[in-house]
């Protein structure tokens, strides 16, 4: 038997998913910024903030699994959600949950959905809040 006997058909490449911000996780992330912007005065860093959150979005294309299922969010959304932390820089009090969920199988293949951005800082989502976002997708 060859070397890779038995393993036809598989891959050992890492399943790579389409990242997608939704309607209303834009409007968060551009809110986040106007409001950081207008309450510093630095569009600068406003604008690396935007590039930051992005960044950290774009991190979800691999093993989204990676971070622990967010179980408060999870039960007012009535589904599973996970969400990863966004800061402007090391260290920074700016920080932004993206609160989100990957599905394996969608028309456009593996796919994670971006569905809420939050300031870390803010109270814990509530059940009325994750009904409007949930209306909003």
């Amino acid at each position: 038997m060859g070397e890779n006997a038995g393993s036809e058909g598989m891959s050992n490449d890492p399943v790579r998913y389409a990242v997608r911000l939704s309607p209303r996780a834009e409007r968060d992330l551009d809110r986040a910024v106007v409001d950081y912007a207008d309450l510093t005065g630095d569009e600068n860093r406003a604008a690396l903030l935007y590039r930051r959150i992005r960044e950290t979005a774009a991190t979800l294309s691999e093993n989204p699994d990676r971070y622990a299922v967010a179980e408060h969010e999870s039960q007012q959304f009535g589904f599973s959600v996970r969400r990863v932390l966004a800061r402007l820089s090391k260290g920074s009090g700016v920080a932004y949950h993206l609160i989100y969920f990957a599905v394996e199988e969608s028309p456009d293949g593996p796919r994670v959905s971006i569905v809420h951005i939050r300031h870390a800082s803010r109270a814990e989502l509530t059940t009325e809040e994750a009904s409007e976002i949930r209306a909003q997708q």
